[in-house]
């Protein structure tokens, strides 16, 4: 396989989808580096430190592109992937918790049920049963 050219550092690579995006190269940065860093989340403060900016200007880029903290981008990025284990493997909801760096799968569960309405688990059986209109209709085996 022939790549044509790399991908400049502050654009995400590919693997996880990433619902947030902006123009701002810092915020851009630090996405990546919350990305780079789902089992070990990085706190604002690291995270700025890690930028070499202040916790204050990371904040104040975040409100402005973002509209939300860093610390609530991380949560989306981590509970993001979070769904794509849950929806694309059979790892159990311990698994994804420690995967996506919550202290343990209650933690996920907690944190799941408040953004999402629901648990891990009720989630990924509704993702899984079958959407098609055609599935409906179909009587039920005997």
């Amino acid at each position: 396989m022939m790549i044509d050219e790399a991908m400049a550092a502050e654009r995400p690579q590919p693997g996880l989808p990433l619902e947030l995006s902006t123009s701002d190269p810092l915020v851009r940065k630090a996405l990546l580096s919350i990305q780079q860093r789902l089992e070990a989340p990085l706190t604002v403060a690291a995270l700025a430190d890690h930028l070499k900016i202040s916790r204050r200007r990371l904040e104040r880029h975040f409100a402005d592109a973002l509209k939300m903290t860093p610390s609530q981008a991380s949560m989306a990025i981590r509970i993001a992937h979070a769904e794509l284990l849950l929806s694309h493997s059979v790892r159990t909801v311990t698994q994804v918790a420690q995967d996506c760096g919550f202290v343990d799968g209650s933690h996920l569960i907690r944190v799941f049920k408040s953004v999402r309405g629901t648990t891990p688990e009720v989630w990924r059986r509704v993702q899984a049963k079958p959407n098609s209109p055609s599935d409906a209709t179909q009587p039920l085996p005997a």
